[in-house]
């Protein structure tokens, strides 16, 4: 999840919570790339936008310049991720020790899109931000993930220790 308090209206706190699965590829260059399978979901929050609540499909890859794993004293394992252009994400914490796979298949039934791709996977711009590709993936590994409530990878995580 995700929150936007602009400074000039602190009334308006924007809320984004995401939800997507897919595959994750763990680039030369150190970098990490997110590839959903084409049925994800986000939820927008806005109490100052003319529609203060809408749910979209979102479905774009997802690409992280960095990441880094940490052992907090308090809160034990943390992932922190780098986006594009080097700005980091909220920390993200580990809730389980077992891996809490989903499946590396679609999990609802989405129409088929205007090109014909049967995943719905469409090329798009994000609406905060703009992700890149990155073509040097030496490796992908099926893996099912979450983005959402500040956890983007809970089973990610979890892979990785």
């Amino acid at each position: 999840m995700e929150m936007f308090l602009p400074g000039t209206e602190p009334t308006c706190i924007t809320g984004v919570i995401g939800w997507v699965h897919g595959t994750y590829a763990l680039n030369s260059n150190g970098s990490i790339t997110m590839t959903p399978l084409g049925d994800g979901y986000q939820q927008i929050q806005d109490p100052c936008a003319a529609i203060s609540n809408f749910v979209e499909n979102y479905n774009i890859t997802e690409y992280y310049t960095q990441w880094r794993i940490f052992q907090d004293p308090v809160t034990g394992y943390k992932l922190h991720l780098f986006q594009f252009d080097g700005a980091p994400l909220a920390p993200m914490f580990q809730i389980s020790t077992t891996p809490n796979m989903l499946p590396t298949q679609l999990l609802r039934n989405i129409p088929l899109d205007d090109g014909g791709n049967a995943l719905g996977v469409k090329t798009q711009t994000r609406r905060w931000l703009f992700g890149k590709r990155s073509n040097d993936a030496t490796r992908t590994v099926a893996l099912g993930f979450v983005l959402s409530a500040s956890m983007v990878t809970l089973s990610f995580v979890s892979m990785l220790l």
